[in-house]
């Protein structure tokens, strides 16, 4: 792994290195993240000049006057932990882990392109990188599943693989890891986007061979062996449904759930079309995501449907972005 000073920099100000310590320092949040970044962008500095402690000390002093964030300090005690970091890095490269931050060549470009400034500042990676940039689709649906929807979600996984696309899910139990093994039988691409623990996940032997053999990729914005937590696990929807071109949900329970409001929350934002099996054994929440938006999955599931799909939510997207532009106008002359 190489030693890159502003990935490092990055690290220590956002991810938690413990799981039970609760007297640790609270790390940055993205926002916060973003707005040290911009700050010494403006300054034409970067994030990596914090590892010079004279200069740590002048910019939490110029933070604490204009306010920037919350308790400043903490940034002392995030870049104090450079040594434990060493330790953690060297066990995740033997672990095949490797690191990219929104700098870096392979970051996904899609998403960052719809994410923008709350795209993670930081992934932990496993499998080959080269999968991180091509075209998706996701499939995401309950653990809880019906042999019904487990048979739908295996057929729509072969299916993406033949159409060219790579399928990107949350590996959990039921219709995530159905999908993404499905199309990896088929000699398909899978991104599979872990909330928790993907130190473990990149061991698993249902996985191993695919990332051994390229066709697995898994990703975490998380430190690679967190414990899982239900924020962590909400907060990895939005990249799934932003890696990818199209969703696909196999099934939803009305309003309950972490499908559920990924689905809601993707509707709300328009960052991709969402496509529903009609037939699916959980009717309720499925046809209530119809009537805000997505749409029923047709019996012809083809580039010409994805390519149709994919351009009208286009459409909508900016239809919201000038209505966003002319809103900002008003507010300046109101």
């Amino acid at each position: 792994m190489e030693n890159n000073s502003l990935t490092d920099s990055i690290i220590l100000l956002t991810v938690p290195f413990s799981n039970d310590d609760k007297s640790q320092i609270k790390c940055l949040s993205v926002v916060e993240y973003n707005k040290i970044a911009d700050y010494l962008k403006t300054k034409n500095f970067s994030p990596q000049d914090l590892l010079d402690n004279e200069f740590l000390e002048k910019l939490i002093k110029d933070i604490k006057k204009i306010d920037l964030i919350r308790a400043p300090e903490r940034i002392f005690k995030l870049m104090e932990r450079r040594a434990s970091l060493g330790i953690l890095k060297d066990k995740w490269s033997k672990a095949g882990i490797y690191i990219l931050n929104r700098t870096d060549q392979d970051y996904p470009t899609e998403l960052k392109k719809k994410l923008r400034n709350i795209s993670p500042p930081i992934f932990f990676v496993i499998g080959n990188k080269n999968n991180l940039n091509k075209k998706s689709i996701a499939v995401v649906g309950s653990r809880a599943v019906s042999n019904k929807d487990i048979n739908f979600t295996k057929k729509i996984g072969d299916r993406i693989a033949e159409l060219g696309f790579s399928v990107v899910s949350g590996c959990a139990k039921g219709v995530d890891e159905t999908a993404m093994v499905a199309t990896l039988k088929s000699e398909g691409i899978a991104l599979g986007v872990v909330a928790n623990n993907l130190l473990q996940f990149g061991m698993n032997k249902l996985y191993r061979e695919y990332i051994l053999n390229n066709n697995l990729t898994l990703l975490s914005p998380y430190n690679p062996e967190a414990k899982f937590n239900v924020g962590n696990a909400m907060g990895r929807n939005k990249i799934i449904y932003c890696l990818s071109e199209i969703s696909i949900i196999v099934n939803s329970t009305f309003e309950k759930g972490g499908t559920w409001s990924g689905a809601i929350e993707n509707i709300k934002k328009k960052w991709v079309p969402i496509v529903v099996n009609r037939y699916s054994s959980n009717h309720e929440g499925n046809n209530a995501l119809v009537k805000m938006g997505a749409t029923f999955m047709p019996k012809n599931f083809d580039i010409n449907f994805i390519q149709k799909i994919v351009k009208k939510n286009d459409l909508k997207s900016k239809k919201k972005e000038i209505s966003k532009k002319e809103k900002s106008q008003l507010d300046l002359f109101s």
